[in-house]
Formats: C-alpha cells, structure tokens, sequence
C-alpha cells in the first residue's frame, strides 16, 4: 500500500532531484580508478538533448573540480560553452591551463581564452585530430583525470557519440606525453596579436 507520506516524501526527493541536477562525478584526490562512457544521441530528440546537456554538465563539473593544472588538445577551435567554462576554473583557483588547437580558422573564443591568462598554441597540423582534456596530470598523478573525445560541443550534441572519463594513472600519464610532444612541436603562444605559427604538417 502506498501511504500518504511516502508519496510526499518521494515527490520531494523527485523534485529536489530534478532542480539540483547532480552530476555523478565528484573529483577526489583519492586516486581511485574510475572510469565511465557518456554517450550521446537518441531518436528521440528530448532524450538525445537531455543526455548531451547531462555530459555537458558533467565535463564542466570535471574542469570546476580541478586543482592544479588543465590541458586541452582540440581539432579545431574552441567552443564558446568549453571557453567559458575553462576561463571560470581559471577566474575561480587560477589553474595553470594549456590549450592545444591542432588547426584553426576561427580564433574568436581563442582570444578569450589569452585575455583571460590561459596559454594558447595552434599547431596547423590537419593530420592532428586529438580531443582530449588532462586534470591535475601532474607528477605525482594523484587526482588526475582525462576526459577523452566528444568534450568541445556547444550545449547539445544530437549524434551518436560518447566521451570517455578515466582516471587510471598509466592512460592519464600516456596522454600527458602525447599532449606535451604536441605542445612542444610549436614554439610560439597565440599573442593578443593573433601572431600564428609557422604552418608544420
């Protein structure tokens, strides 16, 4: 039998649930291994766009809960939700954060991300496709995190995608390597000048 006040009681978890919106990851320094794969798309159009601002919450909570460092590795531009996002984790705990742009027409939220204090390189590679992003891949590795593919979509993301998260040290540290070959295959930061490198294919 359904009572009263378990009706009321489940309303209100209900509710709460639907209004806090939590997000199923909470970055520890614990250095437990987790991984999880969000994915993305549905036929049904709500669902498809209920789950993708899901995982978009979700990457934003795993830059918010950054302690040391962020390294960004993108195809192309990046994306206005993605640059607001980093700008704020560096506004909130000043957050050394790297960002590599294997090749970029468009240097709009670029410039964003240079006034706000955030290293910027543009490869010009177009045999470069990485899309990845590293949190606190320091050292020790205590803490870091890697969210892997589908990270730089502005609000709703409607294909048949995933994003990975991991927290395992030796594929976070592989992917740290690879991130710093890449940043230092480009000698020269964006400037306020929009000074490009060197095309290096």
């Amino acid at each position: 039998m359904d009572y009263p006040q378990w009706t009321i009681v489940r309303a209100v978890f209900l509710l709460a649930k639907k209004i806090l919106k939590p997000v199923g990851y909470i970055m520890t320094n614990s250095g437990a291994d987790t991984s999880t794969v969000l994915f993305y798309g549905d036929v049904n159009k709500e669902v498809a766009k209920e789950a993708s601002l899901k995982n978009l919450r979700f990457i934003w909570n795993v830059i918010a809960n950054s302690n040391k460092t962020i390294n960004l590795c993108v195809p192309k531009s990046v994306s206005n939700s993605l640059a607001k996002c980093l700008i704020k984790a560096q506004r909130a705990k000043k957050v050394k954060i790297e960002v590599a742009i294997h090749n970029s027409k468009n240097l709009d939220n670029v410039q964003q991300l240079v006034r706000s204090d955030i290293a910027v390189k543009v490869i010009n590679s177009s045999r470069l496709e990485h899309e990845f992003l590293l949190v606190d891949a320091t050292d020790d590795f205590k803490g870091a995190a890697a969210l892997i593919n589908s990270i730089n979509f502005e609000n709703v993301n409607y294909n048949g995608d995933n994003t990975i998260f991991i927290t395992e040290k030796s594929m976070v540290r592989n992917l740290k390597k690879e991130f710093d070959r890449i940043w230092q295959s480009v000698p020269c930061l964006i400037s306020d000048k929009n000074v490009l490198p060197k095309i290096r294919d």
